[in-house]
């Protein structure tokens, strides 16, 4: 297994795998898996073997087979190979990541949280512009059985958020295999009634894929040629958080 480092922002527990420097675990603090159970709710949901959320995609090359090294912490060079980091309220924390994807294209990753807070930041930039002019794409994903979704009063669905600032639900059903161009859009968010995994796209024109792989969904955001800065907001559906976030 990859090394991992943890940063725990009193409202979640995050794990991040170096390999991809993906989301291993998501844990909201405040919330249980089941009902009277003593488990942390994880928002981070694969399936068996499948790949974790906020990885990159580049052409037809992604960074899910990437070791990445943990580089500084707080811009400051790192002096281990993994960190453990608990944040006060309002406190900042920046984890930069190096790796090399397949191709030979250099890639820095940096994962940017605050304690008290559901928002992740991800700033991504290359050693040099993407050949071709290929934009970058930041995915977040979620397994969700398609046998225990039929038993389920809850029911899951993508929203959208488009550039006329109307919502627009697509029922899990109706998203068909393989990847799908949806437009434009201020922000894209997998979710249940009372929890979403949203993203939000550095650029403003042609940014939201969603497709599906059997019971895996995904959602990508674009960035441009030369990376971007992304944003992800991953708990509660509650409008005050949502609105400080």
């Amino acid at each position: 297994s990859s090394p991992s480092s943890l940063v725990d922002t009193g409202v979640t527990r995050i794990s991040v795998a170096h390999l991809g420097a993906r989301l291993a675990s998501y844990k909201a603090t405040r919330y249980q898996q089941d009902l009277h159970g003593k488990d942390f709710l994880d928002l981070v949901s694969s399936g068996a073997n499948g790949p974790l959320p906020l990885g990159l995609y580049v052409g037809a090359e992604s960074d899910e087979r990437v070791l990445y090294t943990l580089a500084s912490i707080n811009g400051v060079p790192a002096q281990s190979q993994t960190v453990d980091l608990k944040l006060e309220p309002g406190q900042k924390s920046e984890l930069e990541f190096k790796g090399v994807l397949p191709s030979g294209l250099a890639v820095t990753k940096k994962l940017a949280c605050t304690g008290g807070s559901y928002l992740v930041g991800v700033n991504v930039s290359f050693d040099r512009p993407v050949s071709d002019g290929f934009p970058v794409w930041l995915e977040w994903n979620h397994f969700f059985s398609s046998e225990v979704e039929k038993s389920l009063r809850i029911k899951h669905s993508v929203t959208f958020l488009d550039g006329s600032d109307k919502i627009r639900h697509v029922q899990l059903d109706q998203i068909a295999p393989g990847v799908q161009d949806y437009g434009t859009n201020k922000w894209v968010a997998l979710g249940d009634t009372y929890f979403a995994s949203v993203i939000i796209p550095t650029v403003a024109t042609r940014n939201t894929l969603v497709g599906r792989e059997g019971d895996l969904f995904f959602s990508r955001v674009a960035g441009s040629a030369t990376g971007g800065t992304f944003y992800a907001y991953v708990g509660p559906k509650e409008y005050k958080i949502l609105e400080v976030s």
